[in-house]
């Protein structure tokens, strides 16, 4: 739940770190809600811990999506391509 700008003028390869926009704070969750759901489908403790409204960490919901994408090859990651144009995208993955 953090903003990633990139700098246009080192074709993306500096970027920084930041806080969500007052203006993009909604859509950043309803986007993080739907990752969580999508994450939840796939992992039973994730679930759980969903259904019971208790806090999710990131490194939770990474390793979970680790697991469903690698070991159980039940969701895909969708990163890549034109996510990389001009090094955008590339260096928090």
């Amino acid at each position: 739940m953090k903003s990633i700008i990139w700098a246009d003028e080192t074709i993306g390869r500096e970027f920084v770190v930041g806080d969500i926009p007052p203006d993009l704070q909604k859509k950043a969750e309803a986007f993080h809600t739907q990752l969580v759901e999508t994450v939840a489908e796939n992992d039973d403790e994730i679930l759980a811990q969903f259904l019971e409204a208790e806090a999710i960490s990131e490194d939770e919901l990474k390793a979970s999506l680790r697991k469903s994408t690698i070991g159980a090859g039940s969701c895909f990651s969708g990163g890549g391509g034109k996510r990389a144009f001009k090094n955008k995208g590339i260096q928090p993955c």
